[in-house]
C-alpha cells in the first residue's frame, strides 16, 4: 500500500477547485473560438460570395449597356465623331469596374479558401487541449475527490477511538 504525507488537505481541496475553473473556462474558450471561425466561414460562404458574384454579373451586364449604347451612337454617327467620346468612356469604365469586381470575387474566394484551411490547422493544433480540458482533467478532478475521500475516512478513522466489544457504555465511564 502506498503511503504518502499530507500536511495540508486543504490545498489539495483548491487545486481540484483550480482545476475545475481552468477545464470549464477553458473549454468555454474553445467553443467561442470554434463558433466565431465558423460564423466567419460561414457569412463568407453565404454572403461574402454570393455578393460579390451579383455584383460581377450586374457590373458585366452594365459593361454590355455600354457597349450597346456605343454601338448604337457609331451606327446613328460617324465612328470618328466626337459624340461617341462619352459612350467609349463610358464602356471603359464599365470595363475597370468589371475587373475590380472580379478582383474582389477573387480576394473573397481566397480569403475564405484560406480561413478554412486556417481553420482545419486550428483544429488540429488545439485538438490535445481539447482533449485535456474534456478528458483528462474531469479525470484529474475525479483521482483528486478518491483522494480528498480517502484522505477523510483515514482522519475520521483515527479521530474514531477504537469500540471495545467486552467492555459497556457505562463501564468506560469513570
Amino acid at each position: 500500500m502506498a503511503q504518502a504525507r499530507v500536511h495540508n488537505v486543504e490545498a489539495i481541496a483548491a487545486v481540484r477547485a483550480a482545476l475545475i475553473a481552468f477545464a470549464e473556462q477553458a473549454h468555454l474558450c474553445l467553443m467561442e473560438v470554434d463558433a466565431d471561425a465558423q460564423r466567419l466561414m460561414l457569412d463568407l460562404r453565404t454572403r461574402g460570395v454570393p455578393r460579390w458574384q451579383q455584383i460581377v454579373r450586374k457590373r458585366r451586364d452594365e459593361l454590355q449597356a455600354a457597349k450597346t449604347e456605343l454601338a448604337r451612337r457609331q451606327v446613328t454617327f460617324s465612328s470618328d465623331a466626337p459624340t461617341c467620346i462619352e459612350q467609349r468612356k463610358a464602356v471603359e469604365r464599365a470595363s475597370r469596374r468589371i475587373e475590380q469586381a472580379e478582383q474582389r470575387l477573387r480576394r473573397v474566394l481566397r480569403w475564405r479558401d484560406e480561413l478554412e484551411q486556417a481553420f482545419i490547422n486550428y483544429k488540429a493544433s488545439v485538438a490535445p487541449m481539447s482533449e485535456t480540458a474534456g478528458h483528462a482533467l474531469p479525470m484529474a478532478v475525479a483521482r483528486l475527490d478518491a483522494m480528498l475521500d480517502a484522505l477523510e475516512a483515514y482522519r475520521q478513522a483515527r479521530v474514531t477511538p477504537p469500540i471495545d466489544a467486552n467492555v459497556s457504555p457505562q463501564e468506560g465511564a469513570p
